[in-house]
Parts: structure tokens; C-alpha cells; sequence
């Protein structure tokens, strides 16, 4: 499920046509880190989840009803 989120989280950052960069800066955290998080290579915690969930303007519910409908797509292509 975690890599479902991080995928999410880098769609949601492409639907909104924000930079890597741009998310990073809102987060208090480098760009590398980011990255990482994107690529599921750095643990984040729910704080920095919630201000993800300000920063795309994205409700939590619907959030986790995309990773889930990921997490299905995914169960169907195994």
C-alpha cells in the first residue's frame, strides 16, 4: 500500500502541474527528499501526509479512495 500512496501523491503533484520543487518548499524539506518520498526511499510522516492533503487541496477521503481503486488496478494486472 505505501508505494499505491506515493504513487498518488506524484499524480496528484503532476494533475496540479506542480514541481517537485515546488511541493518540497511547502514541505520544509529539499527536493531530494521528495523525490525519495515519491519514490517510496523516505519514510514521511502523517503530519507531512496532512500537509500534502493542503497542498494538492485534495480531501483525505478522496485521497486514499484513489490509492484504493491503484491498489486494485494493480491486484487485477498480478
Amino acid at each position: 500500500m505505501i508505494n499505491s500512496i506515493c504513487e498518488v501523491i506524484r499524480i496528484e503533484r503532476l494533475r496540479r502541474r506542480l514541481k517537485q520543487e515546488d511541493v518540497a518548499i511547502k514541505l520544509g524539506k529539499s527536493q531530494s527528499y521528495y523525490a525519495k518520498m515519491e519514490n517510496g526511499e523516505a519514510d514521511f510522516s502523517l503530519r507531512k501526509l496532512v500537509t500534502l492533503f493542503d497542498v494538492f487541496e485534495i480531501d483525505p477521503v478522496d485521497f486514499f479512495k484513489e490509492v484504493k481503486k491503484l491498489e486494485k488496478q494493480k491486484g487485477k494486472s498480478s
